[in-house]
């Protein structure tokens, strides 16, 4: 991830929610001045911290990181099979504990 983009974009979604970087670092529970260096590009928040950044804006996490390509779910699915499938098994194995513990990390952020 870019962190310049990433910065440059929290902080168009924070001004166009008319929020103070006190008010954001406040609810997403980071330093103003942390919040400032991620905006200015000097820090590189971790996917925690983007994820809560994007709960208190109220937007999807790709509208932070810049990935705005529309795609359905059931194409990235398909295109995500598809590439498992072409996998070497102990490859293929790895992946999916990779996967595992992202999903009990997101439950732990919900």
């Amino acid at each position: 991830m870019d962190t310049s983009v990433i910065g440059k974009n929290i902080k168009k979604l924070r001004k166009s929610k008319k929020l103070t970087q006190a008010v954001l670092s406040e609810r997403v529970d980071i330093s103003r001045n942390y919040l400032s260096d991620i905006e200015c590009g000097n820090k590189s928040p971790s996917f925690k911290t983007i994820i809560k950044i994007a709960d208190a804006l109220n937007v999807d996490i790709n509208m932070i990181t810049g990935d705005t390509t529309i795609v359905g779910k059931q194409e990235n699915i398909s295109a995500l099979t598809k590439r498992l499938l072409d996998l070497p098994d102990k490859e293929y194995r790895k992946i999916m504990q990779i996967i595992e513990v992202l999903l009990k990390l997101l439950d732990e952020y919900i």
